[in-house]
């Protein structure tokens, strides 16, 4: 284990040895007050130290910020990871259904006949004809996906999923009916 630890030197300044007596000398002086005592100086030196950790955590925002994907916008990123993610999902539609029937109760905006229709007779209707239909479905998708609002997003990813699966499913029929 390499042990650490801090040494005054002759300049009055600290150095860091290890056991391998290499030495590190501090970036600034910061940290170690100078000859000259008393609590101005103590009180500058603790102002200097603190204008330097705004400067170093503003350095490091600012590299956490601009993450580049070779020229790739960083939202069409997370959209196509949140669809991927969508589409791989494997859930019970009637648990999924009843939960976005509950989620609908909260909201104030969405009649009460609609999310009962959409809980009793969801498997009876293609995911097409249920987006096309008059119903709470259309909007709320689209809002969701315009708002970016992942809650709405989740709630609704088995309809995402199924309007997938169908429109595939149409493309693979029609495809076949073509070449028969």
């Amino acid at each position: 284990m390499d042990k650490k630890k801090l040494t005054p030197s002759a300049s009055g300044s600290s150095s860091l040895l290890s056991s391998s007596a290499t030495s590190i000398k501090p970036k600034s002086s910061l940290l170690v007050p100078s000859s000259t005592s008393g609590s101005a100086t103590v009180a500058a030196t603790v102002g200097k130290s603190v204008t330097t950790l705004q400067i170093d955590r503003e350095n490091c925002d600012r590299a956490m910020i601009s993450i580049s994907f070779n020229g790739v916008d960083p939202l069409f990123m997370y959209t196509q990871l949140l669809k991927e993610t969508l589409l791989d999902i494997e859930d019970d539609d009637a648990k999924s259904i009843k939960e976005l029937a509950e989620y609908c109760r909260l909201q104030d905006d969405i009649d009460e006949g609609e999310i009962g229709m959409v809980e009793k007779k969801y498997r009876d209707h293609t995911p097409i004809w249920w987006y096309t239909a008059p119903y709470f479905i259309y909007s709320m998708l689209n809002r969701g996906l315009r708002l970016m609002d992942v809650d709405i997003i989740i709630k609704m990813g088995f309809f995402i999923r199924h309007l997938h699966q169908h429109r595939n499913f149409s493309e693979i029929t029609q495809a076949y009916c073509i070449h028969v």
